[in-house]
């Protein structure tokens, strides 16, 4: 179903837009515009103020479907957000594949940058490179180029012959106070590190269920299942073996931390098919064992230090810390 928004434009921080926005993969662009929200540049390279605009996001995650910059239009065209960040010429592609998409500048001011064409000092072919450059600089070329792909062409002559459809719309051809009000993406030098810091760390906080702690990835899964309701664990269960001790032991699942009475929900045990071959006998490495203890013991409950001593047939000296 399609909506006619206001002129001002939805507030993405509301909660009726829970689980249906999306941001593009892109640590400058995400916060600036959570940087222009708060009042601040969008090309600031002051930690507080980057901070700031971290705490910000973490209050929009909850409405966050996803992050997407491999083709932000997808998920508008197949209906998996409703709103959010996309390029203007990927709503161009969107709109002119018949999606009912329509893009509205923020208040606070969009966000402006441009694609350069280059050569390399140390390239091998600069005629070539020239040649293709100054292809894409013919005006007819541009033309359709820019009718393509969507986004705005700087050739004046090129301007003068795009289709009138292309050439009036307000998304690709902002007029002077849009982008009066906007701000041009800079280079921040040595604080692009505090930025993609701060965004990946926002981007692992989305990993973690409500109530959950921050783990590794490698435990997300085996730590995911406590964290529901227990009607909801059996379908979050790991279909796979995530930790198990191999050879010549038997391979053995992690259940979910289940309601089950005493431990028999952490009995199950599945045995690996049989070979002729003879396999030598090998000592058990009894560092691993505690080391998978340890882990055990930080991300996964008792139960699973259970599960490690009774396949390995022994107690092993338990870890400390």
């Amino acid at each position: 179903m399609t909506r006619k928004l206001s002129p001002a434009g939805p507030t993405w921080w509301k909660p009726e837009y829970k689980s249906s926005l999306l941001l593009t993969d892109d640590a400058r662009e995400v916060f600036q515009m959570a940087l222009r929200k708060l009042g601040y540049s969008g090309n600031t390279t002051d930690p507080k103020e980057i901070e700031a605009a971290y705490n910000e996001l973490k209050k929009l995650m909850p409405n966050v479907a996803a992050f997407n910059s491999d083709n932000p239009a997808n998920p508008y065209m197949e209906g998996e957000v409703n709103l959010g960040m996309v390029w203007n010429g990927s709503a161009y592609v969107a709109r002119q594949a018949g999606t009912p998409l329509e893009v509205i500048w923020p208040k606070e001011g969009g966000i402006f940058w441009m694609d350069s064409l280059s050569i390399p000092a140390n390239a091998k072919n600069v005629d070539g490179a020239l040649k293709l450059i100054n292809f894409l600089l013919r005006p007819d070329v541009a033309k359709q180029v820019a009718e393509t792909i969507g986004y705005p062409t700087p050739n004046l002559a090129a301007r003068k012959m795009l289709s009138p459809a292309v050439a009036n719309d307000k998304s690709l051809y902002p007029d002077a106070a849009t982008i009066e009000k906007g701000e041009w993406q800079n280079d921040v030098g040595s604080a692009s590190a505090i930025y993609e810091e701060y965004y990946q760390k926002l981007k692992a906080g989305r990993l973690i269920p409500q109530g959950g702690t921050a783990v590794p990835p490698f435990f997300f899964a085996l730590t995911l299942a406590p964290q529901r309701a227990p009607e909801e664990r059996r379908q979050f269960a790991p279909a796979r073996p995530m930790v198990k001790i191999h050879q010549p032991l038997r391979h053995r699942f992690l259940p979910p931390v289940g309601d089950e009475p005493g431990r028999q929900g952490h009995q199950r045990q599945f045995a690996m098919p049989k070979t002729t071959r003879k396999r030598p006998k090998r000592r058990l490495n009894h560092r691993a064992i505690r080391f998978l203890q340890h882990k055990a013991v930080m991300h996964l409950a008792p139960p699973a230090l259970n599960i490690v001593e009774r396949v390995a047939g022994k107690r092993p000296p338990r870890a400390r810390g």
